[in-house]
């Protein structure tokens, strides 16, 4: 073993009492769902988002893979490794097993991060699922670790994010402001939306204003307010 991949490993243990915090509630899978998860983790690190998807559905590991281009890294990569790690203990299955436990460990280090398949989504309808994972951990209170930001922000970013998509997002968000917790998270988000709404080619009619009218970046989240011709345009009721 290499001294990066010894490393590598030492972190990933260190992980393993901090990954019992995620609010994820993970399933054990068998040795050959794990083999059908790690290969879909590789189509999907690898930019076929949509058939990694259509392959989980059909799998019955849909929810596991939303859940893990949710979390990124260090997330749930931790908790699959461990799975895996009980696996390597038997002789028939250990060189296997090794292999694809290093796999995750190593995957979330490297270009091919399943925390940039939300860059290559294509499906508003596969998007709109990811951000729904993401407010369900919201509304049950724990966000925490793993931190969702870059996952829900690379689904603003998106421009195949569909119309009706960035409506729902921008209600949720300020509904979040109104509320006024998960300050720095929710704010990053509102900050996103001001600045990707105003260029969005799926926004065909487009009110050219500042979306959130706000002082400044040091401001607590209920000091931003949404502007009145975006409310209308999201639905939102003031």
């Amino acid at each position: 073993m290499g001294k990066l991949m010894k490393l590598l490993m030492e972190n990933w243990r260190g992980y393993l009492n901090e990954a019992d915090t995620y609010p994820f509630k993970l399933r054990q899978l068998s040795f050959e769902e794990l083999e059908t998860f790690i290969k879909l983790v590789r189509i999907l690190s690898g930019g076929a988002v949509e058939q990694a998807f259509m392959l989980a559905e059909q799998f019955g590991l849909e929810k596991e893979l939303i859940e893990i281009v949710f979390a990124g890294e260090p997330g749930l990569n931790w908790r699959y490794a461990t799975m895996l790690e009980k696996y390597a203990k038997d002789e028939e299955l250990k060189e296997e097993a090794t292999e694809m436990r290093d796999y995750l460990v190593q995957q979330q280090h490297t270009k091919d991060s399943v925390v940039f398949a939300i860059e290559n989504m294509k499906d508003p309808k596969l998007m709109e699922k990811i951000w729904d994972t993401g407010t369900a951990l919201k509304e049950a209170g724990s966000w925490g670790r793993p931190n969702p930001e870059r996952a829900l922000r690379g689904i603003i970013e998106n421009p195949n994010a569909s119309e009706d998509l960035l409506k729902k997002i921008l209600r949720q968000v300020n509904e979040w402001l109104l509320i006024g917790d998960e300050w720095r998270i929710v704010t990053t988000l509102a900050w996103d939306l001001s600045s990707e709404l105003l260029k969005h080619p799926s926004i065909p009619k487009k009110p050219y204003r500042d979306v959130f009218h706000s002082p400044g970046y040091s401001d607590r989240g209920e000091k931003f307010i949404i502007d009145d011709e975006w409310a209308e345009w999201a639905g939102i009721s003031k």
